[in-house]
C-alpha cells in the first residue's frame, strides 16, 4: 500500500492517500452508515481507476474526479525543485518518488493515439 497523501482539491482540498484504516470507522454510533471517506474532505474524489494511490509502471498515480485547484496549492504549499506542480497539465509529479497526482487535464493530455494499420 502506498503511504503518500496530498491535499488537492478543485473547490478545496482532499487528502489522497492510505486510508486502510476506515474501514473500521465505516459505521457510525447504532449502526449507522458513517460518511465515505473519499468524501470527508473539500469537493475532490478519486476516480473509478483507484483508491488514492495506485502503482503502475511508471511509478505511483492518483487520478482525481475535478482539476487541481493551482491558486489554493501556491497559497498552502511550497513545493521542493523536485516537485513539477504544472497548472497547464493539470498534474503534479514528484520526480523524487515517481508520484503523480492528476486531474482529468492532464489525464488528456497524455492521450496517445495509435497509428492506423488500415
Amino acid at each position: 500500500m502506498s503511504t503518500c497523501s496530498v491535499d488537492a482539491g478543485a473547490s478545496g482540498t482532499d487528502t489522497a492517500g492510505d486510508h486502510a484504516d476506515d474501514g473500521a470507522a465505516a459505521h457510525g454510533e447504532g449502526g449507522q452508515r458513517a460518511v465515505d471517506p473519499r468524501d470527508r474532505h473539500h469537493g475532490n474524489r478519486y476516480t473509478a481507476a483507484g483508491e488514492g494511490f495506485r502503482l503502475t509502471r511508471d511509478g505511483w498515480i492518483c487520478e482525481l474526479e475535478l482539476p487541481l485547484d493551482f491558486d489554493l496549492l501556491a497559497r498552502e504549499v511550497a513545493f521542493p525543485p523536485v516537485v513539477k506542480a504544472d497548472p497547464s497539465h493539470d498534474g503534479i509529479l514528484d520526480q523524487g518518488t515517481w508520484c503523480l497526482i492528476s486531474g482529468p487535464g492532464e489525464r488528456a493530455g497524455s492521450i496517445v493515439m495509435p497509428h492506423r494499420t488500415d
